[in-house]
């Protein structure tokens, strides 16, 4: 499962206390929540990463590369996961193969001025990752597709 910045699920999963809260929401829509929600059932999931809104945002203008359109938020924040997988996993058990991910929505309004260099750089100003390293990681994980 992943998990954008400023979401509790990760850190709930780990630690299990339900009054875990974040003072700000995401920049990732329909993924994460500020708050631990009733429904959520930490015992099915095998595995949480936690997706800093900048690499989320480096996925998805390399996706957007890739794949010739603009993929939505939370699909970028899948795909930069897959890539960890790939790169961490697979790679250093000496295995190959196939990853599959539905891609679930486009690019919405609120995102789309994210979606070029100069609005997703802007828009993460004050990350505390900075945006050329995701952005470079984003080209380098995409080099072994």
């Amino acid at each position: 499962m992943v998990d954008p910045e400023h979401s509790v699920f990760c850190d709930y999963w780990h630690s299990r206390d339900a009054s875990l809260r974040s003072p700000r929401g995401s920049l990732i829509e329909d993924i994460g929540r500020p708050r631990v929600e009733p429904s959520f059932m930490p015992d099915v999931i095998d595995e949480v990463m936690k997706v800093p809104d900048g690499a989320t945002l480096a996925a998805m203008l390399k996706l957007a590369q890739i794949i010739g359109r603009k993929p939505g938020a939370s699909t970028s924040t899948n795909f930069w996961d897959m890539m960890q997988v790939v790169v961490q996993q697979m790679r250093a058990q000496g295995e190959r193969g196939s990853l599959v991910t539905l891609i679930a929505t486009a690019a919405s309004a609120i995102l789309t001025a994210t979606t070029t260099p100069t609005g997703w750089r802007s828009s993460l100003a004050t990350s505390t990752a900075g945006c050329a390293s995701w952005n470079k990681k984003a080209d380098l994980l995409s080099a072994s597709l």
